[in-house]
This record gives C-alpha cells, sequence and structure tokens, in this order.
C-alpha cells in the first residue's frame, strides 16, 4: 500500500503542479477543530478552484499505541477532512483518502495530521498578445473595469497569482479586450501582455452565474494593476506637472466595489430602524482591505465596514454587518484602490468632469425638496366628522414634515391647514413580515416604503355652515405608510389625533379631542441644489 503512494505521487509530481496544505489533530482525535476549519473554508480563496484537477488527503499519526489502531487513526482523519471539504465544493472535484499510519517527523505533534495535496491543471500556454518596448509613464489604470471586478491573491504551483473575477455586461462601454499588464520592465521600457479572459461559471447560492475570469502574476499586478495603452484622458504625464495645464497622476483613492455591491445581499432588523443587515461571499471580501460605507444625499453619512463571521455550516460562507439605516438608500461600499486621475492646476485633483468626490465643481449636495400635493381626508372632532379635499405644498427633510393646504371641505365650504411635524421613530414594514428573508438590493423596492411614528402640530381652519366655522390649533400624535419614491403617486397614508383647542370658541370653549385620517399624492415635486 505504501509502496503504490509512493509512486502515485511520485507520478503525479510530473503530470501536474501542486501544492500542499496541512491540518494538525489532537492526540487520539479525528475531528477537525474550529482553527483548521476556518483554514479550509477559504480553500475556494486560497487557491484557483476552477484550475483544480483533483485533492488527496493524506493522514498520519503519532506513535501512541499500535501500528494497526494508529492506521485506522489517519484513515479517520483523511476521511473527516474529505467530508468536510468535499461540501465546500459547488462542483465535484476527483479526492483520495490515504492512511499513512505513524509519521516520521521528530516531534509526535507534527505527526497528528491530514495534508491535502492539491494538483492544479496543466497550464495552457498564453497565446496572449506580447508587446515589447513601451512607455510606460503614461499606463492608464483602467479603473472603471476594476470597479466591475473581484480580486485576490491565490497559490497556484507554489506562485502567488491575482484572480479576478469580472462582472461582464454588454451594456457597458469597456474594452475588456484591449486590457495589458506588465510582465517586464528594463531601462525605462516594459514588456506588456494582453489579459486572456475566460467564460467560467463562479459562485455559489445566489452569486452563482457565469463570469470572466483571468489570472495575473501578483508582482506584476501589483505594479500597474490592469492598463490599456489608448490615448491618456488628459495632457502630459506626471513629472510635466509645472509645465501643463492638466496632468494624469496615479495614486490611491477610495473607489466604488461595484462588484461586491452586486453580490451581497439584505434585509432589515426586526422592528428595528438602526439596522441593516447584510451579508456578503467569503471570496469578495479582501480582510485585508479597508472597506468603507456611505449612504449617498445630504447628510452622507459614512463609516468604516467591520465584517463579522458567525457559526453554522451555511453561515459560514459569509462576511457580516450590520449598518444603520440612513435615508433608507442602500449604501455606497469602497474600498482603496490604484486609480488614474486627470489633475488640473489649481483646482486640486479632479475628473474634469464636474461630477464624483474627485469633480473639478466639487460635490453637489442637495437641500430639502418640496412637493406639490393633493389631499383628501377626513376628521371627527364634537361629535361631528367632516371631509376634506385639499392641494397644497409641502416640504420634507431627514426629521421633520411640513405643509400648507387650502381646500374645501363636505360642506362646499372653505378649508386649510398649516401643520409641522417632526419624526421620533421609523420602521420598514419589511422588518415586519414573515417573509423577511434576504433580497438583493437592486430588488429593495420595501426600502421606499415604510411606517414613520411622529409628533406635531397644526393651525386649521373649516366652515360648516353660514357663520359656522372654527380656528383651530392642535397638537398630535400620528402613524403613516410612507413612499419616498421619487415619482407622482400616493406618497403617504396617515392617521393621527390628540387635542385641539378652538380660538373663536365656536365650536367649543375648552380643549377637546379630535382624530384624523387621511391620504397624500403628489403630483409634481423639485429639489433646491447648491454647489
Amino acid at each position: 500500500m505504501r509502496f503504490t503512494l509512493i509512486i502515485l505521487l511520485f507520478l503525479s509530481a510530473f503530470c501536474h503542479a501542486q501544492d500542499s496544505l496541512t491540518i494538525y489533530f489532537d492526540v487520539d482525535k479525528s475531528k477537525i477543530k474550529d482553527h483548521f476549519k476556518a483554514k479550509l473554508n477559504d480553500l475556494l480563496i486560497d487557491y484557483d478552484y476552477l484550475a483544480v484537477d483533483s485533492i488527496q488527503f493524506i493522514g498520519f499519526a503519532d506513535t501512541t499505541g499500535n501500528v494497526k489502531s494508529n492506521l485506522r487513526l489517519s484513515a479517520r482523519r483523511a476521511k473527516a477532512v474529505e467530508k468536510y471539504c468535499v461540501k465546500l465544493f459547488s462542483e465535484p472535484i476527483i479526492t483520495s483518502t490515504y492512511a499513512r499510519g505513524e509519521g516520521k517527523k521528530e516531534f509526535a505533534a507534527e505527526n497528528r495530521k491530514v495534508e491535502l495535496i492539491i494538483h492544479q491543471k496543466p497550464e495552457q500556454k498564453s497565446t496572449a498578445q506580447v508587446i515589447e518596448d513601451v512607455d510606460p509613464r503614461c499606463f492608464t489604470i483602467e479603473e472603471n473595469v476594476l470597479s466591475h471586478c473581484t480580486y485576490r491573491t491565490i497559490t497556484k504551483r507554489k506562485k502567488e497569482y491575482i484572480y479576478l473575477e469580472s462582472e461582464h455586461n454588454e451594456k457597458w462601454d469597456f474594452d475588456y479586450k484591449n486590457l495589458y499588464y506588465v510582465v517586464a520592465q528594463k531601462d525605462g521600457k516594459a514588456t506588456i501582455r494582453r489579459v486572456k479572459w475566460k467564460l467560467k461559471r463562479t459562485g455559489r447560492l445566489w452569486w452563482e452565474k457565469k463570469r470572466y475570469t483571468t489570472t495575473v502574476p501578483k508582482r506584476y499586478f501589483e505594479l500597474y494593476k490592469l492598463f490599456s495603452i489608448k490615448s491618456a484622458p488628459c495632457d502630459g504625464c506626471s513629472e510635466e506637472l509645472l509645465s501643463k495645464d492638466s496632468i494624469l497622476i496615479t495614486r490611491r483613492a477610495n473607489y466604488l466595489d461595484l462588484f461586491l455591491m452586486n453580490n451581497i445581499q439584505m434585509k432589515y432588523g426586526f422592528f428595528n430602524k438602526k439596522q441593516l443587515k447584510i451579508r456578503a461571499p467569503r471570496e469578495y471580501v479582501d480582510l485585508d482591505e479597508t472597506y468603507r460605507y456611505n449612504f449617498p444625499g445630504p447628510a452622507h453619512v459614512s463609516g468604516i465596514v467591520e465584517w463579522e463571521t458567525k457559526k453554522g455550516r451555511r453561515k459560514r460562507d459569509y462576511y457580516y454587518l450590520n449598518l444603520p439605516i440612513e435615508g433608507y438608500i442602500f449604501p455606497n461600499f469602497t474600498k482603496s484602490r490604484m486609480v488614474s486621475r486627470c489633475i488640473s492646476k489649481g483646482n486640486g485633483f479632479g475628473n474634469g468632469d464636474g461630477g464624483g468626490p474627485w469633480g473639478c465643481g466639487g460635490i453637489r449636495h442637495s437641500i430639502p425638496h418640496f412637493e406639490v400635493n393633493l389631499e383628501a381626508g377626513a376628521f371627527f372632532q364634537n361629535d361631528s366628522l367632516t371631509g376634506l379635499l385639499a392641494v397644497g405644498v409641502s416640504s420634507t427633510t431627514k426629521n421633520t414634515y411640513a405643509a400648507i393646504l387650502g381646500g374645501i371641505n363636505t360642506y362646499k365650504r372653505f378649508y386649510g391647514s398649516a401643520r409641522f411635524q417632526f419624526f421620533f421613530f421609523d420602521f420598514p414594514f419589511q422588518a415586519l413580515s414573515i417573509r423577511n428573508r434576504w433580497i438583493k438590493p437592486s430588488l429593495n423596492e420595501p426600502t421606499y416604503k415604510f411606517g414613520r411614528l411622529y409628533a406635531g402640530f397644526e393651525m386649521k381652519t373649516s366652515y360648516r355652515e353660514e357663520n359656522a366655522q372654527f380656528f383651530e390649533q392642535n397638537v398630535h400624535l400620528g402613524v403613516a405608510r410612507v413612499n419616498t419614491n421619487e415619482y407622482w403617486g400616493m406618497r403617504r397614508i396617515y392617521l393621527q389625533g390628540g387635542f385641539a383647542n378652538d380660538f373663536l370658541n365656536r365650536t367649543n370653549d375648552k380643549g377637546y379631542p379630535f382624530v384624523q385620517i387621511g391620504a397624500t399624492f403628489q403630483f409634481y415635486a423639485f429639489w433646491f441644489r447648491r454647489r
């Protein structure tokens, strides 16, 4: 048996390049420790899974006990690791187990192990175009392409590579066929190779789909990432800063990780205004990178992402994150990247188009928006029910709502109102649903629809009959179903109640309770902007 194993290992060394991984065990145990389970979980991250041909699991034991029992123990260890790894693979990989029994290491603890021999498929000779003697000073890093890619360091044939997956879409104006990386540098000139993409099915569970993949030697990728050799988007190179109006410079900057944002899921915390739960596939998160989140909008809430892990067979496939809900807009995620940017003299860093965080004009901020509304409803006070139909203008900020309305009541008399409300608790309706499941943010229409608790006051007047009018001030508490979608349609349905006082003493000379219900429709909205 041992002779056969030696022959197989000898032959495999010449047939395929291989990598290895070692898992250690406690005395007389075949149960995998949590520390090494985490190491096995990263198999799909640390190696090019799609390039793996087969994996051998070779079990060992120390010399404690008799030889036969140690041989059986080494077999159990190899089978345990094989069984654990097979559950990780989304597609079948050829596996085999071998029991070596007692190992020959000097220290006993080094013999209580399973060695994983990872055989890579034969590397095909690259047919990618090679261009020599290229001046690298004006390479333009294609940050738009990289933003739609995920990349990580993997081991292949005992060498480090950068493995890239791209969310390729024919609608995007990216020239994937003319991307390059450096393969050699000498005397101020570079030899570059065209990136060769392959269409493969990658990922598991909800993130499984066909993507374009490629590998680039790590030492080359770190120089200029992926770049094009087309004309630079602005005049000059970095050393010409003093003589040119605009130059191209390569530097580190926080940039949108659109690939990650397209492959995460979210759901709301149960009845919790402050919590948005997010989970991301482990292979698409690099814990050595610093990720930041920010919510677009005037508040511009941002922070550093603190990824979490959880136990459980399925939970270990993801990293988790809890974020506050801000403005009911899904957050952007950024990480530091090397990017090429045009820089204009006297204007600081800018991309020349006036938009984005590096735009020449700076960031635009929106101030509170205004709407033209139609409101229908009814209020009950002093044993009298009165309907209303009114038009008006409202303004909404992060925490307040104000409106001025004028119209008619059910007696065909004038109705007018001026109200101000303060929101003190919001909650997404999705959080209350038994169907509050993980969903893609792009499918997250409930983000716009949520419940709101508020307090406010109102000045209101209404005629009911000839010379029978009132001029009322009230304070109230209310609950509303709000739709923050920008398009016209129903914006809120509300129910509010409280106590009121008639300044004219026509309806009652004392304070009295009231209840009001209504629905507000938007048919026009506008924003004032400032730079």
